[in-house]
């Protein structure tokens, strides 16, 4: 009987677990679609011109990413459920926990390993093309298509409920055959089919022609990502999985900025076609976004096809 109540307590505490982890990743996916669709309204607010609106966006993801190390340390240190209950209170001990701490914010030793390396790249290619699609897909709807804020949001429902049905297929494909490649490469090709298809549809100029691309891409696009977490925490030992996961979601926001940071170089290249006189964006921009979250897929989708393990041997190190 004690035995039947103890394994009612495991079972309580993984699915507390699951919920707080889901609700995790939801907000992160939340956040960034609004900081998306916001940036149109706080550049007119503000009279931010093309370059302006990219150097935002830059600063929120390395900030983001930095602070993921910070609070991973912060974890490690005092345990993840207090951390969760207590985060707001403990950022403004975040300085003092690192300078204290004998150990690396970010362990790169676990870079050496062959499989972990290669989930991380494809978790930074993977993030550089999302971030990058999103943010371009957003200040297309209000810039070029000229909907509201409330209008693009809604519209982005096409992108960001897929990417959660992507989620949860990755789990099922992943457990069917053992290793992270299926998910992962077939998730890439979807993606990359998406970009493509919705890339060719803006110059209908009519959102709805955009909704095959955006479910495509979007249910692509939420594939990889949990797959490839779960085959970087099968492939290091027990005691560096806090150390893993940490460098894993800070690498990934560097993604997102390195994409950012490259679509936008190239875009701003070609200011006179990507943007007008008063520095709003046009159809060649949201293209050439495009185009470069499309690169980054393909990119990932070839890494992925090359260096992806049929199977996983499911015992860690």
């Amino acid at each position: 009987m004690d035995s039947l109540a103890a394994r009612s307590r495991v079972r309580s505490r993984k699915r507390f677990l699951l919920a707080a982890m889901g609700c995790a990743g939801g907000m992160v996916l939340f956040d960034q679609t609004v900081v998306a669709v916001a940036l149109t309204p706080m550049a007119r607010d503000l009279g931010l011109d093309a370059a302006a609106m990219y150097r935002v966006v830059l600063i929120y993801v390395l900030s983001l990413s930095s602070l993921a190390a910070v609070v991973g340390m912060i974890a490690r240190r005092f345990g993840f459920p207090r951390t969760v209950r207590c985060g707001v209170v403990l950022f403004a001990a975040a300085g003092w926990v690192v300078l204290r701490s004998r150990r690396p914010v970010l362990d790169l030793r676990l870079m050496r390993l062959r499989a972990f390396a290669v989930a991380v790249a494809l978790t930074f290619l993977v993030q550089a093309g999302q971030l990058s699609l999103m943010l371009h897909a957003a200040v297309h709807l209000q810039q070029v298509e000229h909907l509201s804020v409330l209008t693009s949001g809604v519209a982005l429902l096409a992108l960001v409920v897929p990417l959660g049905a992507g989620t949860y297929l990755s789990g099922r494909l992943r457990d069917r055959f053992g290793s992270a490649r299926a998910a992962t490469v077939t998730g890439l090709a979807c993606a990359a089919a998406g970009v493509a298809v919705w890339t060719s549809a803006l110059a209908s100029g009519d959102p709805y022609w955009q909704i095959p691309g955006m479910l495509a891409a979007g249910l692509g696009m939420g594939m990889p990502i949990p797959a490839l977490s779960a085959e970087m925490m099968n492939s290091v030992p027990d005691d560096a999985r806090a150390d893993a996961s940490v460098l894993r979601q800070t690498l990934r926001q560097m993604g997102g900025a390195f994409g950012i940071a490259v679509i936008g170089a190239v875009a701003l290249t070609g200011k006179d076609r990507t943007a007008n006189g008063a520095g709003v964006f046009t159809g060649a921009a949201t293209v050439a976004g495009f185009v470069g979250a499309g690169v980054f897929l393909t990119l990932a989708f070839v890494l992925a096809l090359t260096m992806l393990p049929r199977r996983t041997d499911l015992t860690p190190p």
